[in-house]
């Protein structure tokens, strides 16, 4: 499917936890491709609303990248041969 500008989709996050969006997609704006996130609301008066937020869109691939992870690779700051060890 072809994105057409200034359009754009949102589907049901099946995977939310805490406050992340109930809805997530994408636009298009210009040519410029942006991520969309919406929250469903109630008003004071009962009225179920979405709230969106646009943000730099990001491929799944460089998401993983720059998530977090409780695990950092080792890089020593120098060589250590077996003549550097003690026993």
């Amino acid at each position: 499917m072809k994105d057409k500008e200034n359009t754009g989709v949102l589907f049901k996050n099946i995977d939310k936890e805490g406050n992340q969006p109930d809805l997530t997609g994408h636009i298009l704006v210009g040519e410029t491709k942006k991520r969309l996130a919406g929250w469903t609301n109630k008003s004071d008066k009962g009225v179920v609303y979405i709230s969106l937020q646009m943000s730099e869109f990001k491929p799944k691939s460089e998401q993983l990248k720059s998530a977090s992870s409780p695990f950092t690779k080792y890089e020593p700051s120098e060589t250590v041969t077996d003549k550097d060890v003690p026993f």
